[in-house]
Protein backbone atom coordinates (compact mmCIF):
# COMPACT_ATOMS: atom_id res chain seq x y z
CA UNK A 1 0.00 0.00 0.00
CA UNK A 2 1.29 3.20 -0.80
CA UNK A 3 1.26 6.25 1.47
CA UNK A 4 -0.16 8.91 -0.57
CA UNK A 5 -2.04 9.66 -3.67
CA UNK A 6 -1.09 7.79 -6.62
CA UNK A 7 -0.13 10.02 -9.80
CA UNK A 8 -1.27 8.86 -12.82
CA UNK A 9 0.87 10.64 -14.94
CA UNK A 10 3.76 10.04 -12.94
CA UNK A 11 2.74 5.88 -13.00
CA UNK A 12 1.99 6.53 -17.08
CA UNK A 13 5.58 8.06 -17.50
CA UNK A 14 6.71 4.68 -15.80
CA UNK A 15 4.75 2.21 -17.13
CA UNK A 16 4.44 3.64 -20.90
CA UNK A 17 6.78 1.27 -22.47
CA UNK A 18 3.64 -1.44 -21.72
CA UNK A 19 1.27 0.43 -23.92
CA UNK A 20 1.49 0.24 -27.76
CA UNK A 21 2.68 3.20 -29.21
CA UNK A 22 -1.77 3.95 -30.34
CA UNK A 23 -2.77 3.75 -27.19
CA UNK A 24 -2.87 5.09 -23.57
CA UNK A 25 -3.43 8.24 -21.74
CA UNK A 26 -1.29 10.75 -24.12
CA UNK A 27 -2.77 12.36 -26.63
CA UNK A 28 0.12 13.11 -28.92
CA UNK A 29 1.60 9.74 -28.19
CA UNK A 30 -1.80 7.95 -29.63
CA UNK A 31 -2.02 10.99 -32.55
CA UNK A 32 1.53 9.78 -33.59
CA UNK A 33 0.64 6.46 -33.30
CA UNK A 34 -2.82 6.51 -35.32
CA UNK A 35 -0.87 7.98 -38.45
CA UNK A 36 2.24 5.26 -38.05
CA UNK A 37 -0.28 2.39 -38.39
CA UNK A 38 -1.57 3.32 -41.55
CA UNK A 39 0.72 3.87 -44.68
CA UNK A 40 -1.61 5.69 -46.77
CA UNK A 41 -1.72 8.76 -43.31
CA UNK A 42 2.14 8.62 -43.21
CA UNK A 43 1.80 9.50 -46.99
CA UNK A 44 -0.24 12.54 -46.61
CA UNK A 45 1.16 13.85 -43.85
CA UNK A 46 4.39 13.56 -45.82
CA UNK A 47 2.69 14.72 -48.83
CA UNK A 48 1.48 17.87 -46.50
CA UNK A 49 4.79 19.11 -44.93
CA UNK A 50 6.73 19.01 -48.06
CA UNK A 51 3.63 20.99 -50.02
CA UNK A 52 3.95 23.41 -46.88
CA UNK A 53 7.84 23.58 -47.15
CA UNK A 54 7.95 24.21 -51.03
CA UNK A 55 5.03 27.15 -50.56
CA UNK A 56 7.05 28.65 -47.87
CA UNK A 57 10.04 28.88 -49.71
CA UNK A 58 7.89 29.73 -52.87
CA UNK A 59 6.87 33.06 -50.96
CA UNK A 60 10.26 34.02 -49.32
CA UNK A 61 12.47 33.83 -53.14
CA UNK A 62 9.21 35.11 -54.55
CA UNK A 63 9.11 32.45 -57.24
CA UNK A 64 6.50 32.98 -59.98
CA UNK A 65 3.19 30.96 -59.80
CA UNK A 66 4.03 29.43 -63.44
CA UNK A 67 7.11 28.19 -62.84
CA UNK A 68 5.53 25.93 -59.91
CA UNK A 69 3.02 24.70 -62.17
CA UNK A 70 5.53 23.44 -64.61
CA UNK A 71 7.57 21.96 -62.53
CA UNK A 72 4.78 20.02 -60.43
CA UNK A 73 3.74 18.65 -63.73
CA UNK A 74 6.79 16.94 -63.81
CA UNK A 75 6.88 16.25 -60.39
CA UNK A 76 3.36 14.46 -60.40
CA UNK A 77 4.30 12.09 -63.57
CA UNK A 78 7.07 10.72 -62.10
CA UNK A 79 5.01 10.06 -59.04
CA UNK A 80 2.16 7.92 -61.02
CA UNK A 81 4.72 6.66 -62.74
CA UNK A 82 7.34 5.13 -60.58
CA UNK A 83 4.18 4.78 -57.43
CA UNK A 84 2.02 2.30 -59.73
CA UNK A 85 5.71 0.55 -60.77
CA UNK A 86 6.92 0.18 -57.23
CA UNK A 87 2.95 -0.70 -56.00
CA UNK A 88 3.08 -3.55 -58.76
CA UNK A 89 6.57 -4.94 -58.08
CA UNK A 90 5.36 -4.69 -54.23
CA UNK A 91 2.18 -6.85 -54.90
CA UNK A 92 4.19 -9.55 -57.48
CA UNK A 93 6.96 -10.19 -54.76
CA UNK A 94 4.17 -10.08 -51.83
CA UNK A 95 2.32 -12.91 -54.06
CA UNK A 96 5.42 -14.85 -54.45
CA UNK A 97 6.14 -15.25 -51.32
CA UNK A 98 2.59 -16.20 -50.55
CA UNK A 99 2.54 -18.95 -53.01
CA UNK A 100 5.90 -20.04 -52.11
CA UNK A 101 4.53 -20.02 -48.65
CA UNK A 102 2.11 -22.71 -49.38
CA UNK A 103 4.24 -24.83 -51.08
CA UNK A 104 6.42 -25.08 -48.32
CA UNK A 105 3.65 -26.09 -45.88
CA UNK A 106 2.57 -28.48 -48.11
CA UNK A 107 5.67 -29.99 -47.97
CA UNK A 108 6.26 -29.86 -44.80
CA UNK A 109 2.55 -31.48 -44.02
CA UNK A 110 3.35 -33.64 -46.81
CA UNK A 111 3.46 -36.82 -44.85
CA UNK A 112 1.03 -36.07 -41.75
CA UNK A 113 -1.74 -38.52 -42.80
CA UNK A 114 -4.24 -37.54 -40.27
CA UNK A 115 -7.93 -35.74 -40.69
CA UNK A 116 -6.68 -32.57 -39.92
CA UNK A 117 -3.64 -33.08 -41.83
CA UNK A 118 -5.35 -33.87 -44.58
CA UNK A 119 -8.23 -31.27 -44.69
CA UNK A 120 -5.16 -28.85 -44.05
CA UNK A 121 -3.21 -29.98 -47.70
CA UNK A 122 -6.70 -30.16 -49.13
CA UNK A 123 -7.69 -26.84 -48.47
CA UNK A 124 -3.97 -25.31 -49.03
CA UNK A 125 -4.08 -27.25 -52.59
CA UNK A 126 -7.43 -25.61 -53.57
CA UNK A 127 -6.06 -21.93 -52.59
CA UNK A 128 -2.85 -22.50 -54.76
CA UNK A 129 -4.81 -23.97 -57.85
CA UNK A 130 -7.81 -20.76 -57.47
CA UNK A 131 -5.19 -18.02 -57.34
CA UNK A 132 -1.86 -19.45 -59.26
CA UNK A 133 -3.29 -22.11 -61.64
CA UNK A 134 -2.21 -25.61 -61.29
CA UNK A 135 1.64 -24.70 -62.40
CA UNK A 136 2.25 -23.91 -59.06
CA UNK A 137 1.27 -27.30 -57.61
CA UNK A 138 4.15 -29.30 -57.23
CA UNK A 139 5.83 -31.48 -54.04
CA UNK A 140 2.47 -33.96 -54.07
CA UNK A 141 4.77 -36.67 -54.63
CA UNK A 142 4.55 -39.68 -51.87
CA UNK A 143 1.94 -36.93 -49.87
CA UNK A 144 -0.56 -38.33 -47.43
CA UNK A 145 -4.47 -37.83 -49.00
CA UNK A 146 -5.95 -40.28 -48.09
CA UNK A 147 -10.05 -39.85 -47.85
CA UNK A 148 -9.26 -36.79 -49.97
CA UNK A 149 -12.30 -34.36 -51.16
CA UNK A 150 -11.00 -32.90 -54.58
CA UNK A 151 -14.33 -32.80 -56.61
CA UNK A 152 -14.54 -31.31 -59.16
CA UNK A 153 -11.22 -29.51 -58.58
CA UNK A 154 -8.58 -28.75 -61.85
CA UNK A 155 -5.70 -31.00 -61.05
CA UNK A 156 -4.49 -31.01 -64.76
CA UNK A 157 -0.92 -32.04 -65.24
CA UNK A 158 0.12 -32.25 -61.57
CA UNK A 159 2.46 -35.24 -60.33
CA UNK A 160 0.88 -37.40 -57.63
CA UNK A 161 3.72 -39.88 -57.76
CA UNK A 162 3.48 -42.62 -54.91
CA UNK A 163 0.92 -40.28 -53.37
CA UNK A 164 -2.12 -41.82 -51.61
CA UNK A 165 -5.43 -40.92 -52.40
CA UNK A 166 -7.45 -44.36 -50.88
CA UNK A 167 -10.82 -43.72 -50.00
CA UNK A 168 -10.57 -40.00 -52.08
CA UNK A 169 -13.86 -38.19 -53.47
CA UNK A 170 -12.42 -37.55 -56.87
CA UNK A 171 -15.87 -36.82 -58.56
CA UNK A 172 -15.18 -34.76 -61.70
CA UNK A 173 -11.70 -33.75 -60.98
CA UNK A 174 -9.79 -33.04 -63.75
CA UNK A 175 -6.43 -35.18 -63.92
CA UNK A 176 -5.50 -34.39 -67.53
CA UNK A 177 -2.02 -35.07 -68.15
CA UNK A 178 -1.59 -35.86 -64.24
CA UNK A 179 1.63 -38.36 -63.33
CA UNK A 180 -0.68 -40.61 -60.62
CA UNK A 181 2.01 -43.32 -61.43
CA UNK A 182 2.33 -45.69 -58.32
CA UNK A 183 -0.05 -43.83 -56.43
CA UNK A 184 -2.92 -45.66 -54.30
CA UNK A 185 -6.71 -45.02 -55.57
CA UNK A 186 -8.10 -47.67 -53.90
CA UNK A 187 -11.50 -47.29 -52.78
CA UNK A 188 -11.78 -44.26 -54.13
CA UNK A 189 -14.36 -42.47 -56.20
CA UNK A 190 -13.38 -41.48 -59.48
CA UNK A 191 -16.94 -41.10 -61.39
CA UNK A 192 -16.90 -38.99 -64.11
CA UNK A 193 -13.27 -37.72 -63.15
CA UNK A 194 -11.38 -36.65 -66.92
CA UNK A 195 -8.30 -38.96 -66.77
CA UNK A 196 -7.58 -38.36 -70.07
CA UNK A 197 -3.73 -39.04 -70.68
CA UNK A 198 -2.89 -39.45 -67.11
CA UNK A 199 0.06 -41.90 -66.13
CA UNK A 200 -2.01 -44.75 -64.63
CA UNK A 201 1.24 -46.69 -64.48
CA UNK A 202 1.59 -49.12 -61.29
CA UNK A 203 -1.48 -47.32 -59.73
CA UNK A 204 -3.44 -49.54 -57.63
CA UNK A 205 -7.14 -48.42 -58.71
CA UNK A 206 -8.34 -51.55 -56.77
CA UNK A 207 -12.57 -51.58 -56.09
CA UNK A 208 -12.30 -47.55 -57.50
CA UNK A 209 -15.54 -46.51 -58.61
CA UNK A 210 -15.09 -45.47 -62.30
CA UNK A 211 -18.45 -44.71 -63.20
CA UNK A 212 -18.61 -42.30 -66.24
CA UNK A 213 -14.91 -41.27 -65.69
CA UNK A 214 -12.63 -40.28 -68.93
CA UNK A 215 -9.49 -43.12 -69.88
CA UNK A 216 -8.96 -41.73 -73.16
CA UNK A 217 -5.54 -42.36 -73.60
CA UNK A 218 -4.45 -42.82 -69.82
CA UNK A 219 -1.54 -45.52 -69.30
CA UNK A 220 -1.85 -48.63 -67.48
CA UNK A 221 0.73 -51.16 -66.96
CA UNK A 222 3.96 -51.65 -65.20
CA UNK A 223 6.10 -49.13 -63.58
CA UNK A 224 9.74 -49.70 -62.28
CA UNK A 225 11.77 -47.41 -59.71
CA UNK A 226 14.78 -47.87 -58.17
CA UNK A 227 16.77 -49.20 -60.80
CA UNK A 228 20.09 -47.49 -59.91
CA UNK A 229 19.29 -49.52 -55.63
CA UNK A 230 21.23 -51.34 -53.72
CA UNK A 231 18.08 -53.17 -53.00
CA UNK A 232 17.47 -52.93 -57.38
CA UNK A 233 14.54 -52.27 -59.09
CA UNK A 234 10.79 -52.37 -57.45
CA UNK A 235 7.83 -53.65 -59.92
CA UNK A 236 4.27 -52.46 -59.97
CA UNK A 237 1.77 -53.18 -61.95
CA UNK A 238 -2.04 -50.88 -62.58
CA UNK A 239 -4.82 -52.56 -60.30
CA UNK A 240 -8.13 -52.69 -61.71
CA UNK A 241 -9.79 -55.64 -59.83
CA UNK A 242 -12.50 -54.95 -57.77
CA UNK A 243 -12.98 -51.65 -60.24
CA UNK A 244 -16.79 -50.76 -60.12
CA UNK A 245 -18.83 -49.35 -63.26
CA UNK A 246 -15.63 -49.85 -65.53
CA UNK A 247 -16.71 -50.61 -68.74
CA UNK A 248 -14.94 -52.61 -71.17
CA UNK A 249 -14.90 -49.86 -73.48
CA UNK A 250 -13.76 -47.27 -70.68
CA UNK A 251 -10.56 -50.03 -70.23
CA UNK A 252 -10.14 -50.19 -74.17
CA UNK A 253 -9.64 -46.73 -74.41
CA UNK A 254 -6.78 -46.68 -72.59
CA UNK A 255 -3.06 -47.38 -73.48
CA UNK A 256 -1.79 -50.75 -72.42
CA UNK A 257 -4.85 -51.82 -70.99
CA UNK A 258 -4.20 -55.15 -71.37
CA UNK A 259 -0.95 -55.21 -68.72
CA UNK A 260 -3.32 -54.12 -66.21
CA UNK A 261 -4.81 -56.22 -63.67
CA UNK A 262 -8.09 -56.85 -63.65
CA UNK A 263 -11.55 -59.11 -63.39
CA UNK A 264 -11.96 -61.83 -65.55
CA UNK A 265 -15.21 -60.35 -67.40
CA UNK A 266 -12.64 -57.20 -68.40
CA UNK A 267 -10.17 -59.82 -70.45
CA UNK A 268 -11.51 -58.08 -73.36
CA UNK A 269 -9.90 -61.24 -75.26
CA UNK A 270 -6.28 -60.79 -73.65
CA UNK A 271 -5.00 -62.63 -70.80
CA UNK A 272 -4.94 -61.16 -67.22
CA UNK A 273 -1.36 -60.34 -66.01
CA UNK A 274 -0.35 -63.11 -63.73
CA UNK A 275 -0.54 -61.81 -59.93
CA UNK A 276 3.54 -62.15 -58.64
CA UNK A 277 6.04 -59.78 -58.52
CA UNK A 278 5.16 -57.35 -60.90
CA UNK A 279 1.75 -56.74 -57.97
CA UNK A 280 2.22 -54.24 -55.12
CA UNK A 281 0.18 -56.34 -52.94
Amino acid sequence: MTDGPIDVEEAYDSFKRIYPLHKGPDKRRRFLGWIYLSELRIGIVLFILCALTVCLLNFLFEIEAKDVIVEANGLILDLALFGCLITWLNERRSFKEQIRGYQETLTDLSSWGSEEGVLKKVGIIKRIEDIAGVEALRGLEYCELSHANFQGVNLKGVSFNFANLSNAFLNGTCFKGSNLAGANLSNSCIASAYLVDADLRGTDLHCADFEFADLTGAKFGIYTVGQLSSQGPSTYITDLRGAICLTPEQLMSAVGWENALRDQKLACGKPIPIVGSADRA
